[in-house]
């Protein structure tokens, strides 16, 4: 979140803002699908609902930015 307010020259990280929000949803995404590779080593080429994923991506988000 630091990083975000950084980047948009923000004090403070504002969870109404779509831009800032939208910016660290995209940074956690990105993140967690550099991880693919290790899934696909562990759990021998398992199917993937990349768009349940995203969707629980951008819910954990805003519960992170919701309770910090």
């Amino acid at each position: 979140m630091a990083k975000i307010c950084v980047m948009v020259h923000a004090e403070k990280f504002d969870n109404h803002n779509r831009k800032m929000m939208g910016m660290h949803t995209s940074f956690c995404w990105k993140d967690l699908l550099e991880e693919c590779p290790n899934w696909v080593k562990k759990f021998k080429n398992p199917k993937v609902d990349f768009g349940l994923l995203s969707g629980l991506c951008t819910k954990q988000v805003k519960e992170y930015v919701d309770n910090h």
